[in-house]
């Protein structure tokens, strides 16, 4: 057989996946000196790792991607590592090759931790306009996997967790670097710096595309008081104007995710520390980053959304998510039963917004990953709707067999206390109170069989 057509069905081949030199073999029935002679004409080809762990694969050309791509990671201490190489190949295939050694990892689609360095939500709406050069289309969703590499590859200097991905974003990560320090905010100018900032950051928001429930936020260093007092970096949501029904609204749900944050540190599960303040006709929370450390450190972390691709389990919840990673020995049991409590609190204090982006974990390569600290909890069945107007809605206990409820004496007493400090604070506006606070706290007392007339827990109130 000539060798262009040895070369055609070797293609052929490897276009639909790497193949280990067996099977290339066997399906073009030649012999190793053949294979041997042949393969140094495939000149996208790849050979990856050595030995009988051996594969061989076709780089696939993306447009705007200069492949292979440089992989860096930033430590706690903000000392940046190059740790390998990706490759994109033929049939939605990826290879990580590390500097050294002869070790890779083969994925079927994009790799888990770089899922979550494409933009998303109402921050990364923006990034096609910001980057207007990299012709990408405007709205993020629709993106195909080669367009989202196409981004990562060179805007990724700035994304959650602790990689950078791509010579241009590393340059860019130097680049920003040398004016980190100018961009930090004191903390005795959050009140006066937030608003101008809000105002700033909507700016370049899309007309007509914010989502529902989507909520409007920017990212910020902080220099905290006191000598030697740590730079952190946070992530600041605010409301529309107060003097509004709708900003009213999101004022108090602010107000509430705060509250039920705090009453989650309160008995004793990891939850990201919050600030609220009012300024500017406006409520901002201010939330601490966890995958940030100083002015210039970073952490790990992967959304149970960055995990979905492995696992098919968009569709679930997050126990659900949870319990397939600790049976795949991904999660420790701890952790799995932290996330189930998580779930069936947020169902109780009328959490409807627990998507997979909203739980996080500090991932490694090898998959044994920990659990991060919660956040986005506040009960968003109450948020207004998509035409921006307040709407009553009633609570219902849903409490299907998706979740655990062994747990429930721990998550009751919780989403009770929670409620009751919603009620306990002067900041939430009395409509709020009466409209939302009081009836959902009944219906949950009636769920614990307590009496309608029973006095309210006797619990301090969170701060």
């Amino acid at each position: 057989m000539a060798k262009n057509e040895h070369l055609g069905r070797l293609r052929n081949l490897l276009v639909r996946r790497p193949s280990r030199t067996a099977t290339i073999l066997a399906e073009l029935g030649i012999s190793q000196p053949t294979f041997s002679r042949l393969w140094p004409h495939v000149h996208d080809g790849t050979a990856l790792g050595a030995g009988r762990a051996r594969q061989y694969g076709l780089r696939r050309q993306v447009p705007g991607v200069d492949a292979p791509v440089p992989l860096f990671r930033v430590s706690p201490s903000g000392q940046v590592d190059p740790i390998g190489y990706i490759d994109p190949l033929y049939d939605g295939f990826y290879v990580l090759t590390p500097l050294e050694g002869t070790d890779y990892s083969l994925f079927q689609g994009m790799p888990f931790f770089l899922r979550d360095l494409r933009p998303q939500g109402f921050l990364g709406r923006m990034e096609p306009g910001k980057n207007r050069d990299l012709d990408l289309p405007a709205d993020i969703l629709r993106w195909t996997d080669e367009q989202v590499l196409k981004y990562i590859s060179r805007r990724s200097e700035h994304a959650a967790g602790d990689l950078i991905f791509g010579n241009e974003s590393y340059a860019r990560y130097l680049a920003d670097t040398a004016h980190a320090r100018a961009n930090v905010v004191l903390h005795a100018e959050r009140a006066a710096r937030y608003p101008g900032m809000a105002e700033h950051s909507m700016q370049g928001e899309p007309p007509g595309s914010s989502a529902g429930g989507e909520q409007p936020k920017f990212t910020a260093a902080i220099e905290r008081a006191g000598n030697g007092a740590p730079i952190e970096h946070v992530i600041i949501k605010f409301s529309p104007k107060i003097d509004s029904a709708s900003g009213r609204r999101w004022g108090d749900l602010l107000i509430c995710e705060h509250l039920a944050l705090e009453t989650l540190t309160a008995h004793g599960i990891a939850a990201a520390r919050t600030t609220i303040l009012e300024t500017g006709g406006r409520i901002f929370l201010e939330v601490l980053r966890f995958d940030r450390v100083g002015l210039h450190g970073r952490l790990p972390m992967a959304t149970f959304s960055a995990l979905d691709g492995d696992l098919g389990m968009l569709d679930q919840n997050w126990t659900a998510v949870a319990r397939e990673l600790g049976r795949r020995e991904q999660l420790s049991r701890a952790d799995v039963q932290t996330v189930e409590i998580l779930d069936l609190y947020g169902t109780l204090i009328g959490n409807t917004d627990k998507h997979h982006g909203n739980i996080a974990l500090a991932w490694t390569f090898d998959q044994r990953h920990t659990l991060l600290d919660a956040y986005d909890m506040l009960p968003m069945m109450y948020r207004p709707n998509t035409h921006g107007e307040v709407v009553p809605r009633k609570w219902q206990p849903n409490l299907g067999a998706k979740l655990e409820l062994r747990h429930l004496p721990l998550c009751q007493q919780m989403a009770k206390i929670f409620w009751q400090n919603v009620l306990d604070d002067n900041r939430i506006s009395a409509d709020f109170k009466d409209d939302v606070a009081v009836p959902h706290l009944s219906t949950l007392r009636e769920l614990d069989g307590e009496a309608d007339g029973e006095e309210m827990l006797d619990q301090p109130a969170v701060r």
